[in-house]
């Protein structure tokens, strides 16, 4: 009798052609365990970005303390790279409850952010500016766990149409977290006037 060793190895490579395809497709992960391709993708990098957490964002306008003034001023240092000291009036000219809208534009010296009040706070700014002409405003924000002074611009111009605009002192991802917020708390305060 003859015992024909062919079929046999035959039988072997197909076995081995039908169970290949099963276990291609899994990898070795580093701990010793098999993962699946599903499991092991790259991010995709035209995905969209995740949504940003909401944030409780502040920001309240104080005018520079006048020199020899009735009410002395809170000195405050403003700017990180270069600071400066400012005395500032305990209370802020106007705050985030007056706000409309925040805008990020891109100026010349970085990111700006544009800052837009309403009709009471256009009033109010605009008596601030004009009795203050030639001192500065100094503008703090909270934002998540930051806090900090972002600018002190000189008062140019009597602001009559309730808009500030300076550079913060802030990365552009901190200003962008800012006006994002600002602007999401604006549209709920409108809304909640709006109700009223």
């Amino acid at each position: 009798m003859k015992i024909c060793r062919n079929p046999f190895n035959i039988y072997f490579l197909c076995l081995g052609l039908v169970v290949t395809p099963f276990t291609a497709g899994a990898a070795e992960s580093p701990k010793g365990g098999a993962q699946t391709n599903e499991s092991a993708k790259v991010a995709d990098p035209k995905a969209k970005p995740k949504k940003r957490k909401k944030e409780t964002v502040t920001i309240r306008v104080h005018v520079e303390a006048l020199v020899g003034g009735t009410t002395p001023g809170t000195p405050v240092t403003v700017l990180r790279s270069n600071p400066m000291v400012v005395n500032v009036e305990k209370d802020p000219v106007v705050d985030e409850s007056r706000l409309e809208e925040a805008r990020l534009i891109d100026g010349p010296g970085g990111p700006e952010i544009e800052l837009q009040f309403d009709s009471q706070g256009r009033t109010m700014l605009g008596n601030y500016t004009a009795a203050h002409r030639g001192q500065r405003l100094a503008i703090y924000s909270d934002f998540g766990k930051d806090h900090r002074w972002l600018a002190a611009p000189v008062i140019t111009r009597i602001a009559s149409n309730g808009t500030i605009r300076f550079s913060p002192d802030a990365t552009l991802d901190e200003a962008q977290r800012i006006v994002e917020n600002l602007n999401r708390q604006a549209g709920v305060s409108k809304k909640k006037k709006d109700d009223w």
